[in-house]
């Protein structure tokens, strides 16, 4: 189907990631911009942290493994944004699924892979919180969160108005004391889209935040995905338009996109606390976890919960209570710990 996502492959270093100075890392004169980038260094700046790539045990070797991020980690870009903001947690990040690929592009399946092997500790951060912003006005929109949506749009809206009001000179003024913390693209955004303050007057607030999380997303994902005609032998057995993700950071702002465009469902496992993609045609019991062993698991635990309790003197119409299960499954597994005891 034409606009159909290309496979997507992304690559891991195995030996992993660790911080380094900027000026450790290239000459006295040279730095690191927020692509990844070398160049010189304005006068007075400090030398940035850039998460690099370890060395394998090969002299000057990288060994990578290689893997799909839109098919093998559906929910990646959640995960993504409760990243936290040490460099540790970032670390931890890149040892599972990579650096972002800030102005690099991917390699397909097959060919020798294409990676940037040092990356501004800082980009990480700045594309980690416009990805909570983003999830967070999504979140609110879902749960109807009235109060939290305006209390976001409101200095929002009122920076809108004295733009249109003033000029952009005049404006800059009032955007400086009311949203210290909002990209100037987005602001730019919303420069040319003034029809979003008509709908918060109107009461709109859902449809208002939307506007925010589309110039958000819309801004993210700009030069990170790219259209492209290729040869697609699977389906149509010739030339189709695909969307290509460039690196690993307009994938994770893909999926964001795709979960909000197409409605997607997610929910945390119960057992391992990941997020995963709701199956609305699968069973009900398969949606409160991410997969069967999960499931498996919180059956066992749940099964050695009860007998504890069980043991405590607690009968079994409370421990049913208490775990959410029936009374006969329960007494159930208390006679099957007694039998095993005897």
């Amino acid at each position: 189907m034409p606009g159909e996502i290309f496979d997507f492959i992304w690559f891991v270093n195995k030996a992993g990631y660790t911080l380094v100075d900027a000026a450790l890392a290239g000459d006295s004169s040279g730095g690191i911009d927020d692509n990844g980038n070398s160049g010189n260094r304005g006068e007075g700046s400090a030398p940035g942290r850039l998460i690099a790539a370890k060395l394998s045990e090969g002299p000057g070797s990288y060994d990578m493994k290689q893997y799909n991020p839109l098919l093998e980690q559906k929910c990646l870009f959640r995960a993504f944004a409760e990243t936290g903001m040490e460099p540790e947690d970032i670390i931890g990040f890149a040892d599972e699924y990579g650096l972002m690929g800030f102005g690099r592009e991917t390699a397909h399946a097959g060919s020798s892979p294409v990676y940037l092997r040092m990356e501004p500790l800082e980009s990480w951060r700045n594309e980690i919180r416009a990805m909570r912003k983003a999830l967070r006005i999504w979140d609110m929109v879902q749960d109807e969160d009235g109060r939290g949506l305006d209390a976001f749009l409101s200095p929002l809206m009122r920076w809108v108005e004295a733009d249109m009001a003033a000029g952009e000179i005049s404006a800059n003024g009032v955007a400086s004391r009311l949203l210290p913390k909002v990209d100037p693209g987005e602001l730019r955004w919303y420069r040319s889209h003034p029809e979003s303050l008509n709908m918060y007057r109107a009461g709109n607030l859902a449809g208002t935040a939307l506007l925010a999380v589309q110039a958000i997303a819309n801004r993210c994902l700009e030069r990170r995905i790219s259209p492209r005609i290729l040869w697609d032998d699977r389906h149509l057995n010739g030339w189709s338009l695909y969307f290509v993700p460039n690196n690993l950071i307009g994938a994770l702002w893909l999926q964001l996109s795709q979960s909000i465009t197409q409605e997607k469902d997610y929910r945390r496992c119960r057992q391992c606390d990941t997020w995963f993609e709701i199956d609305h045609y699968t069973a009900r019991t398969n949606r409160y976890f991410c997969s069967n062993a999960c499931r498996s698991k919180a059956y066992r635990d749940r099964q050695a919960r009860a007998r504890e309790l069980s043991e405590k003197g607690m009968d079994c119409n409370e421990i049913a209570g208490r775990l959410g299960s029936d009374m006969e499954t329960v007494r159930r597994w208390v006679a099957s710990a007694a039998a095993g005891k005897r």
